[in-house]
């Protein structure tokens, strides 16, 4: 899945998505990966949507939030 992630993205992003939503939990054990990726996609100028859920972690609240606040740019 990582091999030749900036292709990847290129590819991606080269249709002009209308939102490339990134959402994570601040205690979730992927946070650290997550930072890695957002600082690729803004090394690259790509355009991205990020949520941070406080306080949690990789787990249901966390989904539940980002929902709530992915659902709302979708019908604007």
């Amino acid at each position: 899945i990582y091999e030749n992630m900036e292709g990847k993205l290129k590819v991606q992003f080269d249709k002009n998505p209308a939102l490339y939503w990134i959402a994570i939990g601040k205690t979730d054990f992927l946070y650290k990966a997550n930072e890695e990726y957002r600082k690729l996609l803004d090394e690259k100028g790509y355009k991205y949507t990020y949520y941070e859920s406080p306080e949690t972690a990789h787990e249901w609240l966390t989904w539940r939030r980002a929902l709530h606040q992915y659902a709302q740019l979708l019908f604007q």
